[in-house]
């Protein structure tokens, strides 16, 4: 659920970026929660994961996760720590959430304000994830971070991540407005991916979201599509009448993503969305093949 599309961070690649600037002074109140959940619940979701924006900074967080326990639901919160480091809020929010995922995007100052647009907010994810028992790290990689990847995810690993998500740029928001200096060539996503891989090894699970799995190479098992669960998104949606709450199922991991000729040959084409269509759009479909050797014939593994 978008609970919030203000933010305290201005992210060179925010998804979000266009909705938070439509549905900025639209909030979601506390009523807004207690339809949604009156709605799904009885059709089966047994979780909530809260985002935005920047979540922590709705007035009713803590009533809303207060209203989620007492309902027997599970929550989680994706953040990018700005709030969560300060001592007394963490204390009150993060006993009530089954799972807090922290934005990391660099091993230090330099390459994550870059990114975020916030001086200080490397000091304020830092200092969140050391508030948070296992958190889980998310990285949006581009090419200004690339090379300092693995030293994100080994310093990742120093700060008690319980898990880590390497995000590709997706090609919505501000994202999509700068898609030409933020998307990292599949190409490089390879040699990448197998050295995070060796880097934590089983130490930490990795997975890799908004990437085909022929892009990763021997990682290819690390594909986040593999873990994918179907899922219900709430967020704001301008409509004839106005802007409505609206809630958008999610089956498959293909927000944006399909497959191209070279997936049609590909024994992970079911379990596999493909690449972005942005991607495809710009750069074409010569760096994606179905995966072959000693691979074909195979399915993916199970998660």
């Amino acid at each position: 659920m978008h609970l919030s599309y203000v933010c305290s961070a201005r992210c060179a690649f925010c998804s979000e970026a266009e909705r938070m600037r439509t549905f900025r002074r639209r909030r979601v109140t506390m009523a807004h929660v207690e339809a949604t959940l009156k709605h799904w619940m009885p059709r089966g979701v047994r979780a909530v994961h809260f985002t935005g924006g920047e979540p922590t900074l709705h007035p009713d967080l803590l009533a809303v996760l207060q209203r989620c326990a007492a309902l027997g639901l599970r929550t989680g919160l994706g953040t990018n720590g700005w709030r969560l480091s300060e001592p007394a809020y963490a204390a009150r929010i993060a006993p009530l959430l089954d799972e807090v995922i922290v934005s990391l995007h660099g091993p230090n100052a330099e390459v994550h304000d870059a990114l975020t647009l916030r001086p200080g907010s490397f000091d304020r994810a830092v200092r969140a994830l050391r508030h948070v028992s296992r958190p889980g790290v998310n990285v949006v990689v581009t090419p200004a971070s690339l090379p300092t990847l693995v030293d994100t995810v080994r310093f990742a690993v120093t700060l008690g991540a319980a898990f880590i998500l390497i995000s590709a740029v997706s090609p919505e928001g501000a994202g999509n407005d700068a898609y030409d200096t933020l998307a990292v060539p599949l190409s490089a996503w390879p040699a990448a991916a197998e050295a995070v891989v060796r880097a934590v090894g089983d130490e930490v699970p990795v997975r890799f979201f908004g990437l085909p799995a022929c892009a990763l190479g021997a990682a290819r098992a690390r594909s986040n599509d593999l873990y994918w669960s179907p899922r219900v998104t709430v967020e704001w949606a301008a409509r004839p009448t106005g802007a409505r709450l609206t809630s958008v199922v999610s089956m498959k991991p293909d927000r944006g993503r399909a497959p191209v000729a070279a997936c049609a040959d590909c024994p992970w084409a079911k379990a596999c969305a493909g690449p972005f269509v942005r991607y495809v759009e710009r750069y074409g479909d010569t760096e994606l093949c179905a995966i072959g050797g000693s691979d074909r014939g195979t399915t993916p593994p199970q998660p």
